[in-house]
């Protein structure tokens, strides 16, 4: 048995036709070397599969595992992101303790690690960006768990609908952005100075990512300029902001 773990968003979704106690967590990322020197593969997750949910640490997988599960759910891939939606037991007290703990991380901007138990179906060595890793073609993942420090990139609790200020959520964003930016310089830094470029794929993936935040930069535009600003938004902004901030943030307003 073999665990991975990632730092992922999680979202537990407490609004309209959303049952309580449902979770949707990111915890894998697809074609990136994790920290134990692995690719996963597209097509390695069965989505008709379905997994125990564990309190922290995979309380109740193993051999020492001594905790009843919390819970239920199923695996799908969505381009690069592998994606977990559950349902917590919010009957059982340990269920309920694991949603307010997810729902206080997120709250304070600490994304969750994620891991998730499995067996390996197939695999095969090989290279990716010019390093030898594992490839995990096909797993059979019986458990997910979230955890203090884990293996995977990219896992965390996507967010948390029930309460967590669109403030916090932009916070969390910038800096998940701003890593990002920081590992991508620092690969192409590396390369340049070896004499070689970033390899395709990187760009590939690169052109693909740009494309994607400048599309996400015309729809948060898009929600700026449908704004109505009222005197009473106005007259708040007072206690906030500089009359020039003022003036920025409303300048399309009336």
């Amino acid at each position: 048995m073999d665990h991975k773990t990632v730092r992922v968003p999680v979202e537990l979704k407490a609004g309209e036709g959303a049952e309580p106690g449902t979770v949707v967590a990111q915890i894998a990322t697809l074609n990136v070397v994790d920290r134990d020197g692995d690719v996963t593969l597209p097509g390695a997750f069965d989505p008709k599969a379905h997994q125990r949910i564990s309190l922290y640490n995979h309380s109740s997988a193993g051999m020492f595992g001594s905790r009843l599960p919390v819970g239920i759910g199923s695996i799908e891939e969505a381009g690069d992101k592998v994606i977990f939606t559950g349902q917590i037991n919010l009957a059982l007290a340990d269920g309920q303790e694991l949603h307010k703990a997810l729902q206080f991380d997120a709250m304070h901007g600490t994304p969750s690690e994620w891991s998730y138990g499995f067996r390996i179906l197939e695999a095969g060595e090989g290279e990716h960006e010019d390093q030898k890793v594992r490839f995990l073609k096909q797993l059979d993942v019986f458990e997910v768990s979230p955890v203090i420090l884990g293996a995977g990139i990219g896992t965390e609790t996507v967010a948390v609908k029930s309460g967590t200020p669109i403030t916090e959520h932009a916070a969390a964003v910038e800096s998940t952005l701003a890593g990002f930016v920081e590992r991508v310089e620092a690969r192409a830094k590396a390369r340049a100075a070896e004499g070689r470029p970033l390899s395709f794929q990187n760009r590939v993936t690169l052109r693909a990512m740009v494309e994607s935040v400048s599309a996400l930069k015309a729809s948060i535009e898009a929600a700026l300029e449908s704004d109505v600003v009222t005197p009473e938004m106005r007259a708040f902004a007072m206690f906030q902001h500089s009359e020039h901030e003022i003036e920025e943030l409303f300048r399309d307003g009336s």
